[in-house]
């Protein structure tokens, strides 16, 4: 335990999905303090397929509206019971100023934003957000491409950091007849319906004759490719993510075109689960893993046919890959506990 925080108490604002990487930071931090607390911001901001309405959606695009009340009520309350000596907020984009205004003023506490999401993606960059991201003692962001944005409205101890894995839940584990009958296939893509990504599987399954399996949530009610819907297997969470991954041959690593991603949690989890990574191509993937050896990467849906039909064939190198993309991963810093402890140690 960190002697640092070892007697300190951590407050965390975040949504606390079974499966979600909110969580799963969460008790990582947790393990480094010696009270620690989570308030669940679905309380205010529900997911999609959970309540959320189109009013409250509107509110958290624009950054205005009730929704911001009700978080300072809820964070205010639990800040005055718990007296935390960090303020943990995860995803903040429902915390507008007047609310950290209010907290500097009645605790000593440190402050940290965090996202593992690009400000540049749908909701993030909202009014509330850019007024209330310079009363954050930090900021950190795993988008070096949204570091000149927070300079911008006036971030201050901005931070940038990986994505990573949760190593309770992503590893390899011992599939019995049930989970390779379940999960078993030659590809599978594991992620939120994206138009792009449906695009390129489309093509990858009307290229060649595979067995291809699509994991997520969207997909059913936005997919128009004919081809793709009898693939759709629904979300796969938590252990049976894990699961999927390690029963296909190859597992597609996208990235989300719209924010410029050059990695995202895919990255670390696919190899972590012993999972043959085949990702699309960036200056972050080519640094974090060397290509062709512990990884596979494609430039456009030409290359990723090739590369599919390729490593389809070649099982011992595909097995090879698989077996160092894990080392590599298994020998890093790239945990959420690692990344995380990294994180405390860089904040005074």
């Amino acid at each position: 335990m960190m002697k640092k925080y070892s007697n300190k108490r951590l407050l965390y604002f975040g949504p606390s999905t079974y499966g979600g990487t909110c969580l799963q930071r969460y008790k990582a931090l947790s393990e480094l303090f010696k009270e620690s607390y989570i308030i669940d911001s679905r309380r205010i901001y529900p997911d999609k397929k959970s309540g959320r309405s189109f009013f409250k959606s509107l509110q958290g695009r624009i950054g205005i509206g009730p929704i911001f009340t009700l978080s300072r009520k809820i964070l205010l309350q639990e800040c005055f019971r718990f007296k935390p000596d960090l303020i943990w907020i995860d995803n903040g984009f429902i915390i507008d100023s007047k609310t950290l205004m209010i907290i500097r003023k009645n605790f000593d506490c440190k402050i940290v934003h965090y996202t593992p999401d690009s400000v540049l993606a749908p909701g993030m960059s909202s009014i509330c957000l850019k007024k209330s991201i310079q009363f954050y003692d930090y900021t950190i962001t795993t988008k070096e491409q949204d570091l000149d944005y927070y300079k911008k409205y006036g971030a201050k101890n901005i931070l940038n950091s990986l994505q990573g894995y949760d190593p309770v839940i992503h590893r390899i584990t011992e599939l019995n007849k049930v989970d390779k009958q379940k999960f078993s296939c030659d590809v599978s893509f594991i992620g939120q319906y994206m138009n792009d990504r449906a695009l390129d599987l489309s093509y990858l399954k009307s290229s060649l004759d595979i067995d291809l399996k699509i994991y997520g949530f969207d997909w059913e009610k936005k997919l128009k490719h004919t081809n793709l819907k009898k693939l759709l297997m629904g979300p796969a969470i938590g252990t049976d993510y894990a699961k999927a991954i390690q029963s296909s041959k190859i597992s597609l690593g996208f990235l989300n075109r719209k924010v410029r991603d050059t990695f995202t949690t895919r990255t670390f989890e696919i190899p972590a689960c012993g999972g043959f990574l085949l990702a699309e191509r960036s200056a972050m993937h080519s640094k974090l893993f060397s290509e062709d050896k512990e990884a596979v990467f494609f430039s456009n849906k030409e290359e990723l046919v090739e590369k599919v039909k390729y490593y389809l064939k070649n099982d011992e190198k595909r097995n090879q890959i698989c077996v160092k993309g894990n080392n590599k991963i298994n020998s890093s810093n790239y945990s959420w506990p690692k990344l995380m402890k990294n994180l405390l140690d860089k904040i005074n």
